[in-house]
């Protein structure tokens, strides 16, 4: 498991951090498991979904603890009834799966930095942001960054083209900034992992 903690992780009582980890076999997964967890994720067909169910859940309760539970607001976003002074945001991305845990909103995305998006990228990237950079990991930042802006305001409808814009990216500083119609600009943090993985947050 990999612990990302800022400088301001504790402010006022408070805690701010990323969590990223491998997503293990199910096997493993399921030895540790809450009962509760193993009963929800036994109604998903694939595998590979019981396993990022599992998997980020394990992740959160190795660094909050046992007593750690989760259940979803009416966007259908993840919180901890247990903790309700802290946010939770979940990605997951083939063998990788993060959560940000934070006492103000949060947002956190993870795609594999190599991904091609060249299908998807008119439906979520517009002029002025393809000319951000010459980078090749371009898109697949400009999407995690709209997908952590999008957990962090928890509101449906927004389109990704209109609604979420990006004004900057620095990838050698690994900040990326942006924000939803109407609202204030987030400085997110973005960071490339050994093994081809971009992930955004905002804790």
């Amino acid at each position: 498991m990999m612990t990302d903690r800022n400088d301001g992780i504790y402010p006022a009582g408070g805690r701010r951090v990323l969590l990223t980890g491998p997503i293990p076999p199910e096997a493993e997964l399921a030895a540790t498991a809450h009962d509760e967890d193993l009963r929800a994720a036994a109604v998903f067909a694939s595998e590979h979904r019981r396993r990022e169910y599992l998997a980020w859940r394990a992740l959160l309760y190795g660094y909050m603890g046992d007593g750690a539970r989760v259940s979803y607001d009416d966007a259908g976003a993840p919180c901890l009834v247990s903790h309700p002074d802290i946010y939770v945001s979940v990605s997951h991305c083939r063998d990788m799966v993060a959560v940000a845990l934070s006492d103000r909103r949060c947002g956190v995305d993870m795609e594999r930095a190599d991904r091609d998006f060249s299908k998807a990228a008119p439906r979520f990237l517009d002029d002025a942001e393809r000319l951000l950079s010459e980078d090749t990991r371009l898109a697949a930042a400009v999407w995690c960054a709209k997908e952590c802006l999008l957990k962090m305001y928890g509101r449906r409808g927004l389109d990704f083209r209109r609604d979420i814009r990006i004004c900057s990216v620095d990838f050698d500083g690994g900040h990326i900034c942006g924000g939803v119609t109407g609202g204030a600009t987030v400085e997110m943090r973005m960071r490339f992992t050994p093994d081809g993985h971009v992930v955004v947050y905002f804790v």
